[in-house]
């Protein structure tokens, strides 16, 4: 995730910028000095954003090939896997998330004034969002079905394919205690309301949401 948002704040950037050029981004282009590529009167991206980025940095992510699933030695001689150093998902749910969001309000609903109607948006025309053809798809639920043979080493240690696949996935499983509890959801839906399909995005400035909500 922090990967992610990072290679949006680069977006602006020019393939060749860095030392490696885009194939080894974000960390080859320091998250501090994204505002040193933009042109003309283009807005800057805030400290307070940058800071947040600075904080899904890990150890030895500025070297090539740099991978958060490998280990680096600590101060004190021991291997520490670099996914440890990233912020923990409680972290991000209870002090990133409500600073994210009480910015966006900020943003959002500056200099609105009581905000549009409940419902606002049914009477917006996003029909020109929407592709002339639809791309078909299909779903295929997994087969759970399928059994896990264990593997034997020399000194006749069983370790079964769960348990090594659980090992190897620690920097995703440690997301479970915040996680929401899977459920089915089915992909079918109410019938759209149509019209014609238009090229085009209607007019500005479209009114913006309401007020007291989050983003």
């Amino acid at each position: 995730m922090g990967k992610s948002l990072q290679e949006l704040a680069q977006a602006h950037l020019d393939p060749d910028v860095g030392s490696t050029g885009i194939r080894f981004r974000p960390y080859s282009v320091p998250i501090d000095t994204v505002n040193d590529y933009l042109i003309h009167n283009e807005t800057p991206y805030t400290d307070d954003l940058i800071e947040l980025l600075e904080e899904f940095y890990f150890t030895g992510c500025e070297q090539d090939l740099a991978n958060v699933e490998e280990t680096h030695v600590g101060p004190n001689g021991q291997e520490i896997e670099n996914w440890q150093d990233l912020p923990t998902p409680v972290y991000i749910r209870d002090t990133m998330l409500p600073r994210i969001r009480t910015k966006v309000r900020e943003y959002r609903f500056a200099g609105v004034a009581g905000g549009p109607p409940e419902g606002y948006f049914d009477a917006l025309d996003v029909s020109w969002t929407k592709p002339q053809v639809f791309m078909p798809y299909v779903y295929k639920f997994p087969n759970l079905q399928i059994p896990v043979e264990p593997l034997v080493f020399e000194d006749d240690l069983e370790v079964t394919a769960a348990e090594m696949n659980a090992e190897a996935l620690k920097s995703v499983t440690h997301w479970d205690g915040i996680r929401p509890k899977h459920r089915v959801v089915s992909l079918e839906y109410n019938w759209p309301r149509t019209a014609t399909v238009r090229n085009h995005p209607p007019p500005a400035p479209l009114p913006g949401p309401k007020g007291g909500g989050n983003s």
